[in-house]
This record gives structure tokens, sequence and C-alpha cells, in this order.
């Protein structure tokens, strides 16, 4: 083994390893590329580092390469705390996005391994957790918890508007920094749960009924999210602000929702004002000639075989009521980098460097695409063949009403699991026919108001099989509107190869699905051929009622 004399510059070089390699544009101080340039000890790191990097195979870059660029971002953030003390308070901002599905962390960071010795930490991503909250809302949680509370910005009495705002659930009479400012004010978020818990009491003392045109079992917390931390919501450009209202309507009048979004606020906004738990952790990477050294295992099997160690150190009090400091050092058994493979080493040490500066990719996966049909409440699909100009069949579909209408050509027919019948009118004769529904039936309808409407080739996508393609093609003519196509091969029951291609038009702008395309080609056509499309358009629980009444009644 080769020894080197450890020079104390040496770990502050370690922060511009990929930029000497790697990025010729990079500014980096005279006296570190001096260092670099006659230092062997990194030298031996850098030579590790760039095999490293070579060993890995582009191709599986390229396959996945949004998730990738979303991923490396996210190991960025990580990574910047190497060789920091990382307490609570660094940790909060993290922690919804632990529950963001795009967001994958596969090694120990200097944020997991805090999280797996702090247990109020753990216990605060599950309380997270519970509420399944969508991707915008964990970034707007993300947000408020690294915030910091400036009371110069708007001063308390300004703020009164967004308290009553909050309050009564309408938020047009405030403004985005009143909203923020009491989300992130203490004393006014009291008030709000002051507002709120006597609005709640008074519904119990009249023995108020809520509006039944929304039960309270459709009524998810993610609904509820919005209202509680409306952090970041601009009123003056709240798209939503239409739909608000027939929400709204059922959770004012209703003290058990009331109290569900008084105990959310507890929880979240809880979170943001937990004091420390008294751990704090530093994330190290080992130097070279440490790695190659024996250490004393211990008993953490999740961070054995990475070049790292953790040094922890936990703050209690004694019996006299002084501050002491008990600090526990766990060396994790080292190797050298060359050793414990290279795609492991390059993704620790590109991530420690932050050798990345990758804004997110702006393409959209397929998985995006799933969930996006996932959160859809409302939709009107219209489903059109390949040489028809009108619609084959409609469908109308709403989750918060758990109705479902489909319209052909010869009959409309409804399913309403809340009145628990089927409709079925005629078009020649106009003639309607009620049938109750029966138990058997409820797991088909189901199906059909929570499934994906018709619009996805594969159920889920975890049905896709490997043989499939995912790329943007081009960008519609429209402003926003970009088009995506996913292609697959399958085997028909005489053995022969065919060809499905299946498109989807969005509005990148409000992410929502516009259109869909079904071709397909034998092996022995050069051209795809247009089987089937369909278009979406989103609706509310107002137009959605107003359809069905003009039907039927």
């Amino acid at each position: 083994m080769i020894a080197y004399n450890f020079n104390p510059l040496c770990k502050e070089a370690e922060l511009y390893f990929y930029d000497f390699l790697f990025e010729e544009d990079r500014i980096i101080p005279p006296n570190i590329v001096e260092h670099l340039n006659t230092c062997p000890y990194c030298s031996a790191r850098m030579n590790n580092l760039d095999e490293a990097i070579s060993q890995i195979d582009p191709s599986a870059i390229e396959e996945q390469e949004e998730k990738v660029l979303i991923n490396t971002s996210w190991l960025k953030l990580h990574f910047k705390y190497v060789g920091k003390p990382v307490h609570c308070e660094t940790i909060k901002p993290f922690l919804p996005g632990f529950l963001n599905p795009f967001l994958e962390v596969k090694i120990p960071t200097p944020i997991t391994v805090h999280i797996d010795k702090c247990r109020e930490c753990k216990e605060d991503l599950e309380k997270i957790k519970q509420y399944n909250l969508n991707d915008k809302q964990l970034i707007v949680l993300s947000q408020l918890y690294s915030t910091k509370f400036d009371n110069n910005e708007i001063e308390c009495p300004e703020a009164k508007s967004a308290i009553e705002a909050i309050g009564s659930m309408d938020f047009s009479t405030t403004n985005k920094k009143a909203l923020e400012h009491v989300c992130t004010c203490p004393d006014c978020r009291k008030a709000v749960q002051n507002n709120r818990d006597t609005t709640r009491k008074y519904l119990i003392l009249k023995k108020n009924t809520a509006l039944m045109s929304f039960p309270c079992d459709k009524v998810f917390a993610g609904e509820l999210f919005d209202y509680v931390i409306p952090f970041g919501l601009d009123p003056q450009n709240d798209q939503y602000a239409k739909f608000r209202s027939f929400f709204t309507a059922h959770i004012m009048t209703c003290p058990i929702c009331i109290d569900r979004m008084q105990q959310m606020h507890d929880v979240l906004y809880g979170i943001a004002n937990r004091e420390e738990s008294g751990i704090t952790t530093t994330y190290h990477i080992e130097e070279h000639s440490k790695a190659e050294e024996t250490t004393t295992k211990v008993n953490d099997s999740a961070y054995e075989g990475f070049p790292i160690n953790i040094e922890t150190n936990i703050y209690k009090q004694d019996i006299t009521n002084e501050n002491t400091q008990r600090k526990l050092q766990f060396k994790i058994k080292a190797r050298p980098l060359r050793k414990i493979g290279f795609a492991a080493a390059a993704v620790i040490l590109i991530g420690s460097v932050l050798m990345f500066n990758i804004s997110p990719a702006k393409a959209v996966s397929l998985e995006t695409i799933y969930k996006l049909i996932n959160e859809i409440k409302n939709v009107h699909i219209q489903t059109f063949s390949s040489n028809q100009s009108d619609p084959i069949q409609e469908q109308w579909t709403s989750r918060t009403l758990n109705v479902n209408m489909i319209k052909t050509s010869e009959e409309v027919v409804l399913w309403d699991i809340s009145k628990k019948v089927k409709k079925i009118k005629q078009a020649k004769s106009g003639l309607t026919e009620t049938l109750g529904l029966v138990q058997d039936d409820y797991s088909d309808i189901e199906r059909n108001i929570n499934g994906s409407f018709g619009l996805l080739p594969f159920n889920k996508v975890l049905d896709i099989p490997e043989n499939t393609k995912w790329e943007q093609i081009k960008s519609d003519t429209q402003e926003n509107i970009e088009i995506y196509e996913l292609t697959w091969t399958k085997k028909t029951f005489a053995g022969d190869t065919t060809f499905w291609k299946w498109c989807v038009f969005i509005d990148v702008k409000t992410m929502t699905i516009l259109k869909t395309e079904w071709f397909t080609k034998s092996r022995w056509e050069n051209n795809y051929v247009l089987k089937l499309s369909k278009t979406i358009k989103m609706i509310d629980d107002f137009q959605m009622k107003a359809i069905v009444e003009k039907t039927f009644f």
C-alpha cells in the first residue's frame, strides 16, 4: 500500500474533483488547481473516480434519462451535507421528497443516515405518509419546512384577511404574501385553528347537518391539504377557484371534516414546530489511505461495504439539568472504492462532490401520465374510430359523485353507486328504465370509475411489457402541447408479430391530458394505421350533475 502525507487542503479539494476532470468551464480556486496538480493523494482519488465513471453503462442512463436526471438533482441536495452536522431542522424539508415515487435513494446519504438514527424524524416521515399527498402538495410542504418565519416581510395585522380567508375557505379576499405569512407565523396559525374550532363547536351545538351531496367518506386528506396549508397559493391566479365552492360547501357545514382539518393542522405544522431531538449525524467519505485499513465492524449492515463513516452526536440532559454531550462514533467497515463495485462508488463520489448541475428534466414520463389519470376527478371522454367524424361512444365519469354514464348510438346507460341505481335510456324511443344495483355489480362499476377510463394501453405501470419504448415525438402546433408515444410489439394467437403505438397529447402548462390515439401495423406493413382516438375534457361536479339531469330528467 502507498502511504500519502495527508494535506488539510485535500478535504477542500474533494469538492472540485469532478470539475477538474470533466468541466473545463467551471471556475476552481487557483490554490485548489495547484494542489490537484501536485498532490499524489488527490491524484489517486481522482483516478478512482475517473475509472468508476467510465464503467457506468451509458445505455442504462439513456433508457431512463428523465429518472436519472431527477434522481441526480435529488442526490445532489443530499450530498451537499457531506462532512457537515445534520440536525432535525436540516431533515424536515427533505421528508416530503421521500414520498415522491420519482425520487429514489438506494444508497446511504447524509440525509438518510440521520433518519436511520433519529426516531423523531422517522416518525415525522410516517406522519406525512398517511395523507397520501400528490407531488405538488409534497413540494409545497417541503417549501414550507424550508421557509423560516420572517416577521419583517409582512406584519401580523396585515395578515388578518388571510386568517379569515383560511377560516372561511374563501381565498378571494386575501393575497399570496398574507397566506404565506399565516402558514409560517406560529401566532397566526394558532388564530386560524381557533377560528376553525369555534366553527366546529357551533356546528355541533346547532346539530348542523352537512350537505350530503359530498359525503365525508369521499373527502380525501389530500383534498383538505390546500385549505390547511395554502402556502404558495396565489388567489389572483388560482385556476381551481371556480371549482372550490362545491367542495367547501360541504366542509364548512361538517364538524367531522373540520375536525380532520384540525388534526392535519396539528400534525403537519407540528413537524415544522418540533424541537431538535438531540441527535446530529455527520457523514464522512473515508480517505483513501484509511479505506485500506481494517476497522472495527459494527452491527450496521445497511452501510456495509460503503467507503463512509458515520459520526453520531447525542445531546442529553443529566440529573443536574446541565447540558452534557455524549459522542458516539460508528466506524463502518470501509473498503477501497475499487473493491465495492464501480457503479456504487461512482454514485457515492459523484453525489458527494456535487458534480452534477442539471435542471430537472422537462420531458414528461410515462409514470406521470398514469399519475395524472389517477388524479382525475371528473371527465368527459369521446371515442372516435379511424373513419368517423362523430364519436362512436361518449363517457362521463365522476369519482367524487360515484357516477358513470356511457352513451352510444343506441342507448345511454347511467350507473349511480350513491343512489344504487342503473338507468337505461333508449336513443330512438326515449324510454327510460330504472333498475336497482345488486351487490355483484358494485365491483365492476367501481373498477370502471376508479380505473383508467380506457385511456391507457395497460392498466398499471407494472403491466407494461419490457419491449416498450417511450419518447417525445414532436410538439403540437398549439403552444404548450407536447406529444409522446409508447411503442411495443405483441404476438397474435397464430404467432405473428403485431406492432402497436399509443400516442398521448399533453398540455404541459396545466399538466392535463387532452387526447390519446391507438395505432397498429403488421410486420408486412410499413406505416402505422390509426385505429382509435379519444378526446378528454375535464369537468366539475356541477357540470356532471347538469349533464345527467339533462339526459334523464
